[in-house]
């Protein structure tokens, strides 16, 4: 019996990007490296890359708050603030293209 399964895993940038460790953003000519847990790096434009990391602390501050008071989402309420990031967040992942030989 193998405690190991040797299956190689796709993880889009995005889910690292949102759900991963710590990210930092650093200058590199005229893009952006972003890099979450120090070790794992992406090239983005500048734009993308501060909001991409503004959107996962808006997402870090949502998820405090319903560790603290819990309580469901109204998700017909578009103009809740915590309905437009769940909503931006769900978009991104669901649209995100994956490597051709992953589609299912």
């Amino acid at each position: 019996m193998s405690t190991h399964d040797n299956k190689i895993i796709y993880l889009s940038p995005f889910s690292l990007l949102f759900f991963g460790g710590d990210i930092s953003i650093q200058r590199d000519q005229d893009q952006e490296t972003v890099t979450v847990d120090v070790w794992i790096m992406f090239q983005s434009p500048a734009h993308t890359a501060h909001l991409v990391k503004d959107l996962r602390e808006e997402l870090d501050v949502l998820l405090e708050e319903k560790i603290k008071s819990p309580h469901p989402v109204v998700w017909n309420d578009r103009g809740s603030k915590n309905c437009a990031v769940l909503s931006a967040i769900i978009d991104l992942l669901t649209t995100e293209e994956t490597p051709a030989g992953d589609r299912q």
